[in-house]
């Protein structure tokens, strides 16, 4: 037999359950519309706290400064999880609020430095990583940019050819051809 007893609001014997954290989700493809920082930011975030961190400065301190003149996307998140340091809370639950701002690797690892005292190692990792994810960014944009370039140019381009014979075969100056195949002759296809 039981003795505890629990209500639809999740509360046990009177005292409110802990709610479990809400998973880490994604709306929108994240190449097209993302609404997490930037890499080039976090990596320039992980090495300043990793660094900061190495020097002996303390949290509080590193995060007042990232506020001040650490990376603008950053600078307002920096400003309130040192406010809620200095407050007592941990690092883990300062960042708490921005579960869907932040990749779930950096919180989860964070949390894992910081219950280990390894805080900065894993922001040493984190940069690695964060710097080896903005080169396959960079190279996959870069490297899709020129067939993109084609593709778009190809389009116009059998556009016009399609309506500049058309509009020469009404003027009786070309024959009335489909010289792609497609079925689409005159200016109006």
């Amino acid at each position: 037999v039981s003795w505890k007893r629990s209500d639809p609001t999740g509360s046990v014997n009177g005292v409110a359950a802990h709610a479990p954290r809400t998973p880490y989700r994604t709306t929108g493809h994240p190449m097209f519309a993302s609404h997490q920082f930037p890499l080039a930011a976090l990596v320039t975030w992980c090495q300043t706290l990793r660094h900061s961190l190495a020097a002996g400065l303390s949290p509080v301190r590193i995060f007042k400064l990232q506020g001040k003149s650490g990376p603008r996307a950053l600078r307002e998140v920096a400003k309130e999880v040192a406010e809620k340091l200095e407050g007592g809370d941990s690092l883990e639950d300062a960042l708490e609020p921005y579960r869907n701002r932040f990749p779930p690797l950096f919180l989860e690892l964070v949390a894992v430095g910081e219950r280990t005292g390894r805080l900065e190692d894993t922001f040493a990792e984190l940069q690695d990583y964060f710097e080896s994810a903005l080169t396959v960014q960079r190279n996959f944009r870069a490297r899709m940019t020129y067939p993109l370039i084609q593709y778009c140019a190809a389009v116009f381009i059998i556009a016009a050819l399609t309506w500049v014979l058309g509009f020469l075969a009404q003027t009786g100056k070309a024959a009335t051809t489909d010289p792609l195949g497609t079925g689409l002759t005159g200016t109006t296809g």
